[in-house]
């Protein structure tokens, strides 16, 4: 729901709520010049193309999907739910220590 409504923790959510944080603390860890947006983390970012495969959320999966099409389609939703809790993506970095 929060990724769907935009308050999950990406680069969009902080830049938003907590404009003020320095942007390294919403880089991607694969790379420091990468925020970790939604579209970064779940198509491109490199450390999850494996679970991307597993899961069938590669770019090629969702090809012609807009995210109000993914977000309602029971399967996607489903495999996006599995990525999440394989990676912890979007997950607030407070309470994943």
């Amino acid at each position: 729901m929060r990724l769907a409504t935009g308050h999950a923790f990406t680069a969009e959510y902080q830049e938003q709520f907590h404009p003020t944080l320095p942007i390294s603390s919403c880089t991607c860890p694969c790379d420091d010049n990468t925020l970790a947006t939604f579209e970064h983390v779940l198509l491109h970012c490199p450390l999850y193309t494996q679970v991307r495969v597993t899961w069938m959320l590669t770019p090629q999966d969702l090809d012609g999907l807009t995210w109000p099409q993914v977000f309602n389609h029971r399967g996607h939703v489903d495999h996006l739910l599995e990525f999440i809790q394989d990676t912890r993506a979007f997950t607030n970095p407070i309470s994943a220590r």
